[in-house]
């Protein structure tokens, strides 16, 4: 039997096993992926010590310096929780004592005609691993917030012209909104929304709510995120009203021996930055530690 299953791949769970080796816990890390996703971002300057830095290469440390550690890493897919703290994956199951779920999130879908359709045939919610596929091609990027700024900056490396489609107003820090604005592929079209994508075989047009259509042969949908919260709801893990696991200051849940940590969480504002998330996981490391004792 564990001590400790961190579930989870991101910065979240990673810092999470960082403690718990330190705390000399006999635990396990259980992964679809390794990464989270920091691996989505195309650079990172805010993160305290990393300056101006790619988001994989960012990921790639945090996952580098947990192995280092010969921590016990599997890269499977959790299935259920099972009363007793067992953790099923699918292939095997594992017993443990405590539980941190650092799940993440997913990407939201925009929801309209045609997206089903030509998903990874021009439409893709991965701007840093899709980007390349799109060289010298018109685009459109849906999203105002961050994730949506980084989408359209990362894609000038790429594409011949990039259309941003602000469906309310730009939400974005200031900064990435600003050097949006400076780059002549960018165009801004505001208080709009994709109503429908066409295409052939891949993604050709878009038509807009205001009747006008884009030639364009990618769609890149940065609309935010849903939690992965699923395991815990069907656990009995109490959830906010947006699917987020409620947490203490100790990263606790309303269940004794279940933590959790990272973007899935209610705490911290709900401010989903990589350096909260890594935050969380240590101080629900420290949570386990403690009620171990």
């Amino acid at each position: 039997m564990y001590d400790l299953i961190i579930i989870g791949g991101g910065a979240a769970a990673l810092s999470a096993a960082v403690y718990a080796k330190r705390f000399n816990l006999n635990f396990l890390v259980i992964a679809k992926e390794l990464g989270g996703t920091a691996t989505q971002a195309w650079v990172v300057d805010n993160y305290l010590g990393m300056q101006h830095v790619m988001g994989v290469d960012i990921a790639k440390k945090f996952v580098d310096h947990v192995k280092s550690l010969n921590v016990e890493i599997v890269e499977d897919e959790v299935k259920k929780i099972k009363k007793g703290f067992v953790v099923k994956t699918s292939k095997k199951e594992y017993k443990t004592k405590a539980i941190i779920l650092a799940t993440g999130t997913r990407r939201r879908k925009l929801d309209v005609k045609g997206e089903d359709e030509f998903k990874n045939k021009g439409v893709v919610y991965c701007t840093t691993c899709d980007a390349p596929m799109f060289r010298d091609k018109d685009v459109v990027v849906v999203g105002c917030g961050d994730s949506g700024m980084n989408s359209a900056l990362m894609l000038t490396q790429y594409a011949k012209k990039i259309y941003v489609v602000v469906r309310s107003k730009v939400s974005a820090a200031h900064k990435y909104t600003n050097d949006a604005k400076k780059m002549n592929k960018i165009e801004f079209l505001e208080k709009i929304n994709i109503k429908e994508i066409k295409g052939d075989h891949f993604v050709n047009q878009v038509v807009l709510d205001n009747g006008k259509t884009l030639d364009v042969q990618g769609v890149f949908v940065e609309i935010g995120s849903h939690p992965n919260s699923e395991l815990a709801k069907e656990f009995g893990v109490k959830l906010d009203k947006g699917g987020n696991i409620k947490v203490n200051d100790c990263m606790e849940t309303n269940i004794k021996g279940i933590f959790a940590a990272g973007d899935i969480t209610s705490s911290g504002c709900k401010f989903k930055q990589l350096i909260t998330s890594a935050s969380e996981g240590a101080k629900a490391t420290n949570g386990v530690f403690e009620f171990l004792n």
